[in-house]
């Protein structure tokens, strides 16, 4: 039986969190056993919790975050009986390590507070009234079956399976459980849908400077990018110091690396913290919930338009079908003047195409592979004449014949999406569509070096305006058609023309072979 000194000492811990910090003892960087003191950055995500019990953390690397959590965890499962804990890790490795910092916190508190446990195991640490901690991973099926007063969800953003993991831990949690989701960025996958979806968390950032260990000497020159990033930031010249030595020391001169690992802003974390295809990438820019058709320009006289289409077996649960209309009219002034985006039988996808392409009298490049061969063939059936047409060798007839849309093969699609890199880190694409530039932004290299979508996320669009700029290199042609299609047959109309095709009349008129306006083009244009 505790004496009455150390009951009062018990029940002053079990009404202050504050006071309980100073029995718990952890292992800090210099791999000392130490008292937790909590430093700026775990203060400051005390105080967000206080907002919400929901609280999705998003941080830069080593600010003690799973110690700040298991702390605050301890004290409410040593002093409230029956109440149960879940964490959650990534991995194997990270639960165990975990798990360690909860029973490091039990053996070195005083004997007066070290609570008999009963039954505990590997991965977990069970009182005697009831209240427990359990720790694993996100793959384990540990958790099945319980109830849980809090949950812990470390490094949710490296989770293999996000949403299962999800659906599965939160039909565990009591109605009114504190969830506490804390983790680094990972790319724009499932975990920066997370974060960005209205889901009832309250989203809080940390960046690298909330360690005050995070200064250096002062460097006695500046960069320009170091100038810049003091003066966004609002950082001293120590923590300047710090940057240019965690730079040249920890991230092997890389900046992106540095942005990844010790981020200034959730947008930077996200962004860069994943392998990109493009070095343009959008910042603060969210998948629009809207799906169909976008028009951002209606078409204009005598332009020259090119219609992408990458499509989708029309299954709910699938990929999107999607069409991407570009301005082809100038060259390296390339813009997107409507996209389409939808889940819907193909059929009807197809009718979708074609009213399109009649809208914006354009070429239409189509993929043809798969599903993309029932667009072309609803296209020929309504006899629309301009279609991306390729040469294919027939080696039986030894000869070159046409045929109708774009082959995605493994040869043809670097090619494509080199393009499609090309013109868009040269700012020669403009994207305008929010969805097309949330693509760009989830466009990622996968392990194995493969060009593909991050987990998660779609590139349906990414596609379907490669397929577009693929169609350039006919366009030409096509842009000919247009013209002497609608040639103009007044000065007003010669007006227009110039304007929309940034071309001179004057040096064309032998290709329209119009004798009447070139008459009339004299009589005001005496150097005609």
């Amino acid at each position: 039986m505790p004496k009455k000194p150390q009951l009062q000492e018990i029940k002053k811990c079990q009404q202050s969190f504050k006071h309980f910090c100073r029995y718990l003892k952890l292992i800090d960087k210099q791999g000392d056993l130490v008292t937790f003191k909590p430093n700026k950055a775990q203060k400051a995500f005390y105080q967000e919790l206080d907002k919400n019990p929901w609280t999705y953390c998003l941080k830069a690397r080593q600010l003690g975050m799973s110690t700040a959590i298991a702390a605050r965890y301890f004290w409410k499962v040593l002093f409230t009986p029956n109440y149960k804990i879940a964490v959650i890790a990534h991995t194997s490795s990270a639960a165990k390590n975990i798990f360690e910092i909860y029973t490091r916190f039990y053996k070195s508190l005083p004997k007066f507070l070290k609570f008999k446990t009963e039954a505990s195991s590997v991965n977990e640490l069970k009182f005697f009234h009831g209240g427990s901690i359990k720790v694993s991973s996100a793959g384990s099926a540990a958790f099945r079956g319980s109830t849980f007063n809090s949950l812990h969800l470390s490094e949710l953003c490296y989770y293999t399976d996000l949403q299962k993991t999800i659906s599965a831990i939160f039909q565990t949690a009591t109605d009114d459980a504190e969830i506490i989701i804390e983790t680094t960025a990972n790319g724009l996958n499932s975990g920066y849908k997370f974060w960005v979806e209205q889901n009832g968390f309250n989203k809080f950032f940390l960046p690298w400077w909330f360690d005050k260990g995070y200064a250096s000497t002062s460097p006695t020159t500046k960069t320009t990018w170091e100038m810049d990033y003091q003066r966004a930031h609002k950082l001293t010249n120590k923590q300047i110091g710090w940057v240019r030595y965690a730079i040249d020391t920890k991230c092997g001169g890389d900046i992106n690396i540095f942005n990844q690992e010790y981020p200034a802003t959730a947008e930077i974390a996200f962004i860069t913290s994943g392998t990109n295809f493009f070095n343009t990438l959008y910042k603060s820019v969210v998948r629009p919930g809207k799906d169909g058709l976008i028009i951002y320009q209606e078409p204009v006289q005598y332009r020259s338009y090119i219609i992408g289409v990458d499509t989708a077996s029309g299954d709910p649960e699938g990929d999107y079908s999607a069409a991407v209309v570009i301005d082809a009219s100038h060259e390296r002034q390339i813009e997107v003047v409507a996209t389409h985006y939808v889940r819907k039988p193909m059929i009807e996808f197809s009718k979708d195409v074609l009213d399109l392409a009649l809208k914006y009298d354009a070429l239409v490049t189509v993929e043809s592979n798969s599903y993309g061969l029932a667009v072309l063939e609803y296209l020929q059936t309504h006899a629309y004449p301009h279609l991306y047409r390729r040469a294919s060798y027939d080696k039986l007839g030894d000869k070159y014949i046409e045929k109708l849309g774009y082959n995605t093969n493994m040869a043809t699609r670097p090619l494509m999406l080199a393009k499609l890199q090309e013109w868009t880190n040269k700012k020669w694409l403009k994207p305008v569509c929010n969805r097309i530039k949330y693509e760009i932004n989830s466009f990622v290299y996968n392990e194995k070096g493969k060009a593909e979508a991050a987990p998660g996320q779609h590139d349906d669009l990414i596609f379907a305006i490669g397929l577009a700029l693929m169609g350039i290199d006919q366009v030409y042609a096509h842009q000919q058609a247009i013209e002497l299609k609608h040639r103009p047959t007044n000065i007003a109309d010669m007006i227009k023309w110039e304007m929309a095709t940034g071309k001179k009349y004057a040096d064309c008129v032998d290709d329209f072979d119009n004798s009447d306006l070139e008459d009339k083009l004299s009589e005001v244009i005496p150097s005609f």
